[in-house]
This record gives structure tokens, C-alpha cells and sequence, in this order.
């Protein structure tokens, strides 16, 4: 027994040792191909395959050596040897056909592929394995017609009409690929979100494809009458940006199914897509068909928000965001009352709170932002702590509430309004972030440089922030000129005064700092300042005239790329030409590489690129 044991014991370690030669041996002929050390290479592969000529791995490496090589008459002579010894070997079979397309012989190699697929027609691994050799040669139509012929010979025709609708769909055969998909629809009508997933990167060209599938599906629903066939109708016209048709087609399923939700979610895809008349009437079908479903709270405040684009769209048509200094435009009050009552609607109504604290804010938004209202502001801003609001509506309210106590000229209540942020725990860091910047202003407004400093030195921490670029320009203000103090003083009290939009008196003390030749660092800030105020203000061509005052001046040596990146937005959004605009970016991106303004100038650059072609 124990002479037995010990035979056994060696018998296979002779195996394992053998193994490991073997697979060492397997390294050094891919080391040697990587250094294409070919040769050496492939006397090393013959000898590893002739040892153990089973072995997939070592056939498979000297082949692909030959094919690398080019060397396509080696390739076809090794294959067909093997398959001398085994002529129904599906994967040599698969790797012949292949080599044959490469040397540029065709039809050889569907010959060679579809004479192994024949041999076993109702083979479905069979066709599987051959089909992924044509797909690597990117042989498309024959892959179609392989995967034809395994639909009318296999017993698993369902699995195979994926797969074709798949190659359609990449060969851009839109009509075809929906035949096969609604075909599988027909049978299997709970697979339509697999199907719309499948398709959504689906595009139109000018020959309205999608259109023609968006026909196909209904052709079906005629012949089956089944709603899923009406939801991929309309998820391929929504594909195609035809909201109109998408919405007709979505009344006529929801009329069937009665549940609301597919409804419900093309509204939201509407406002966002600013469809802003259709998500309308999607909202206001569903408010009146639905008005206690699981989503109606939803609904509510997205048709209040839908109302409130529609204004802004209206009576706010100016893009400001891109302003450094904003105005509020304050359109007409009866304009927003349509708006307001919407919200107040909601707020009257059981909702979840999330969909009340939003309504409280957007309702503090408008009364601050819009209509000048601050006092209404302030009490839908401070509703939101008396309900317990959700993280981030509650903070954005305090926030809110700060500004507008600094506004109003009451920084203790503002200043308690932020800390109060800072002590919780539920904040975002970025808007915890944001807090320490207003908390650091205040102080430089109220004249305390040394504290406001060291707040900004910690927001400037967090360089992957916008507002740590604020953070940082504050800083190298108060640091540049604190032993100016007075002049200092003057400048932080004409920053307060911009930020409660008192521009005529901000100008005057710029003025008066721009203008001192003695003041180099406070001089070029107000110059910087002064232009943001013209902006504000829409006067841009006097705002161009002094940036290029400014840049001209090589004595100006400090915000020369914020002055630039300012010009070039004035180009871009105030005058409208988008020549100068992308001239002014792209000195940015030549002049200053390691500019703040570096990434804004070069996604500008391609904006407007891609608008241009």
C-alpha cells in the first residue's frame, strides 16, 4: 500500500512538473512574439502544439501568429490538417473561414462557414460559434443571413431574432431591426422595456427612419392590437424628437392601459427637453384624469414649474447667467400670479414634503428674484424650517434668507442664518462651502479683513469648487492691499454695494479707486469691477471699450485673463458675434495655460464650435 502511496505521490509530480515546463515554456514563445522575435516564437508554439495537440490554447496562439504574420498559406495548411484529424472541430472550422476573409478570399470563407453550420443545421451552439468568427471579420450581411437561416432551422428562433435585430440596429437597418423586435413583441409583450432599452441610441437621419419604425410598430398594434405596441410607437418618435406625434400616441395607450405613468414620465421628459406647451398639456391631462394617483404630487409641481418656464421663457427672455454681476430684470408682478397660485395650490393641498418644501422655495424664488417681494420671500423661505424640509431645500432657504438679510442691511440675522447651516449636519460641502464664502464677505464688508482671510483660506481648499475661485480673488485682494486699509474699506464697501444692485454708487467709489494712480492693485480691481457693472447694466459697447483699455495697458498686469474671459462672453452672449468671442477664448487658452479661466475658455471654444458646424 504505502509502494503504491508513494508511486501515485510521483506519478503526479512528474505531471505537475511536466505541466509547468510546458506553461514556462508557453511564456517565453509569447515574450519572444512580443519582441517580435517571430520565428522563435513560432518553433516554440509546433513544439507545444505537437505535444499536446488537444490543447486549444497552443493551436489558437500559433495560428493567430500566422495570421499577425500574414502568413495565411501556414494558417490554412496547419487548419486544415487538424480538421484532417477531426473534420466536424466547429471552432477550426470557424478560424479557417476567418483566415480565408483576411487574405481577401470571400467567398471561400462563407463558403467554409456556412458548409460548417450545414452539417448540423439545428445546431444552435454551432451557429453561434460561427456567427461570432464572421462578426469579428465584420461580415455583417453574412452574419444576417446566418442568423436567418438559424431562426428557420433551430428550435430557439426568439434568441436568434435579438441577435439579428442587434445587427440591423448597428448596421443602421432601422426597419428591419423593428420588424424583428416587434415580432418578438408579438409573443412576448412583457419584453418592452428590454426592447425600448435596446433601442434608445437609435438615431434619425433625413430618410426619417425613425419615423418608418415608429409606422412599423403601429402596423402591428393594427394586426394585434396589444398597448406595447403603442409605447414603442411612441418611445421611437419621442427618439426622434417628434413630441406632437408622441404625445397623440401616448393618449391613445394611456386610454388603454389607464395608469398614467409612461404619461407621466414623457411630461417630465418634455419640460426638460423645454417642450414646454406639450409637457402643459401632458400635466393638465394627467391632473385632470388622475388627481389622487401615487405621482400626483409630482405632477402638481411640475406643472407649476412647467407655468414658471413658460414666463421666464416670456417676460425674462435674456440669458443672464453668464454675467459675473446680475440685475434683476422685475417683469410685470401680474405676469407671475398665475405662477404663485399654482404653488400656493400645492401647498394647500396633503403632499409629501419634499414636494412641498420645493414649492415653498421655487414660491421664495420668485417673490425675491422676480417680483421684488422680499418680505413674502422670506416667509416661503422660512417655511421650510418650521415643516422639517428635506437637506437640500432646507438649506438653499437659509441661504436665501442670509442674502437677504445682508440685503437689508441686517447682517447678525443673516450671519446666525449661516452658522446655523454650519452646525448641522445634513448640508452638501459644496453648499457648506458657499456658506463660508458669504460668512467670509460679510466679514470683509463689515471690515474685519483678518477673519474673513482665514475663512477663505479654508474654502480655497476645495480647489474642484467654482466659488473657491471667488474664494481665492477675495483673497489676494485683501492680502495685496491690507496695509491700505482705508482704500480697502472703500473697495469692500462698493463690493456690498453691488451685491444689493446699487450699481449707480458702487461705480462712483470704483471710480474714485480706479482713478488713483497710487492705488496700482485697488486701480486694476475697480477697472475689473467697473466693466462687470457695465455688463450688468447691458452696456457692453462701452464694457469692450474699457476691457481692451485695460488689456492695451501692459502696466494692468492682474484678472488680465478674467478681463479677457469677460470680453469674450460679451461677444458671445451680449453682442452676439461668435467670430470675435472664439478669437478671445482661444488667446486665452494660448496666453494663460494655467488660468483659472483655462477649462470655461476651452468648453466655450467647443460650444461654439460645434454650434458653427
Amino acid at each position: 500500500m504505502i509502494k503504491k502511496t508513494i508511486f501515485l505521490f510521483l506519478l503526479f509530480s512528474c505531471i505537475v512538473f511536466a505541466q509547468d515546463s510546458l506553461w514556462e515554456k508557453f511564456n517565453f514563445a509569447k515574450s519572444y512574439e512580443a519582441a517580435g522575435n517571430f520565428e522563435q516564437a513560432e518553433l516554440l508554439y509546433k513544439e507545444l502544439y505537437n505535444s499536446e495537440p488537444s490543447n486549444y490554447q497552443y493551436s489558437e496562439a500559433l495560428n493567430s501568429l500566422y495570421l499577425k504574420l500574414k502568413q495565411y498559406d501556414k494558417s490554412i495548411k496547419f487548419l486544415e490538417t487538424k480538421l484532417s484529424v477531426n473534420p466536424e472541430d466547429i471552432l477550426v472550422k470557424g478560424q479557417l473561414g476567418t483566415t480565408f476573409h483576411l487574405m481577401g478570399n470571400y467567398e471561400k470563407a462563407f463558403s467554409t462557414w456556412n458548409d460548417a453550420v450545414n452539417k448540423q443545421p439545428e445546431n444552435a451552439n454551432n451557429y453561434r460559434i460561427i456567427i461570432n468568427y464572421v462578426l469579428e471579420c465584420r461580415a455583417f450581411d453574412e452574419a444576417i443571413e446566418l442568423l436567418k437561416k438559424a431562426k428557420q432551422k433551430t428550435d430557439d428562433p426568439d434568441s436568434f431574432s435579438y441577435e439579428l435585430a442587434n445587427i440591423y440596429s448597428v448596421t443602421m437597418k432601422y426597419s428591419e431591426a423593428a420588424e424583428e423586435y416587434c415580432n418578438i413583441l408579438s409573443k412576448y409583450p412583457k419584453q418592452i422595456s428590454l426592447i425600448k432599452n435596446r433601442i434608445r441610441n437609435w438615431r434619425s437621419t433625413n430618410e426619417k427612419i425613425l419615423e418608418k419604425a415608429a409606422l412599423i410598430a403601429r402596423k402591428y398594434f393594427d394586426e394585434y392590437n396589444t398597448p406595447e405596441f403603442l409605447e414603442l410607437e411612441s418611445h421611437l418618435y419621442i427618439l426622434d424628437e417628434n413630441y406632437e406625434k408622441a404625445y397623440k400616441t401616448l393618449l391613445e395607450y394611456d386610454k388603454t392601459v389607464n395608469d398614467g405613468n409612461l404619461f407621466f414620465e414623457f411630461a417630465q421628459t418634455c419640460y426638460v427637453t423645454g417642450k414646454l406647451n406639450i409637457s402643459a398639456e401632458s400635466y393638465k391631462y394627467l391632473l385632470e384624469k388622475y388627481p389622487s394617483a401615487r405621482f400626483a404630487p409630482a405632477v402638481r409641481i411640475g406643472y407649476a414649474k412647467n407655468l414658471e418656464a413658460v414666463a421666464d421663457k416670456q417676460y425674462l427672455a435674456e440669458d443672464i447667467n453668464w454675467k459675473p454681476v446680475k440685475k434683476k430684470i422685475n417683469p410685470h408682478k401680474s405676469k407671475y400670479r398665475e405662477v404663485i397660485n399654482a404653488y400656493k395650490n400645492i401647498i394647500g393641498q396633503k403632499v409629501n414634503k419634499n414636494v412641498e418644501s420645493e414649492a415653498n422655495f421655487r414660491l421664495g424664488e420668485i417673490y425675491s428674484e422676480k417680483i421684488s417681494e422680499l418680505d413674502s420671500a422670506i416667509i416661503f423661505f422660512g417655511r421650510n424650517s418650521s415643516i422639517n424640509s428635506p437637506d437640500n431645500f432646507l438649506t438653499e432657504s437659509k441661504i436665501k434668507i442670509a442674502e437677504i438679510s445682508f440685503k437689508r442691511d441686517n447682517p447678525e440675522n443673516g450671519l446666525l442664518v449661516l452658522n446655523s447651516i454650519l452646525n448641522s449636519s445634513g448640508a452638501e460641502s459644496e453648499k457648506v462651502n458657499y456658506v463660508s464664502y458669504l460668512i467670509a464677505r460679510q466679514k470683509f464688508w463689515q471690515g474685519n479683513f483678518k477673519e474673513a482671510n482665514e475663512i477663505l483660506s479654508r474654502v480655497t481648499e476645495n480647489v474642484d469648487k467654482d466659488i473657491s475661485n471667488d474664494a481665492i480673488e477675495l483673497m489676494l485682494i485683501i492680502n495685496l492691499c491690507r496695509n491700505d486699509s482705508l482704500s480697502l474699506a472703500k473697495y469692500s464697501q462698493a463690493d456690498f454695494l453691488i451685491f444689493k444692485e446699487n450699481f449707480a454708487n458702487a461705480g462712483v467709489l470704483l471710480n474714485e479707486l480706479s482713478e488713483n494712480k497710487k492705488l496700482f492693485i485697488l486701480s486694476n480691481i475697480s477697472k475689473m469691477r467697473s466693466a462687470e457693472i457695465l455688463c450688468a447694466e447691458n452696456n457692453y459697447i462701452t464694457a469692450i471699450g474699457s476691457i481692451n483699455d485695460y488689456l492695451e495697458d501692459q502696466n494692468n498686469i492682474l484678472f488680465r485673463d478674467k478681463m479677457m474671459f469677460l470680453l469674450g462672453n460679451i461677444y458671445r452672449y451680449g453682442v452676439k458675434n461668435t467670430q470675435k468671442a472664439l478669437e478671445t477664448f482661444q488667446k486665452i487658452l494660448e496666453i494663460f495655460p494655467n488660468s483659472l479661466y483655462l477649462s470655461k475658455s476651452r468648453d466655450s471654444v467647443n460650444e461654439i464650435n460645434k454650434i458653427k458646424e
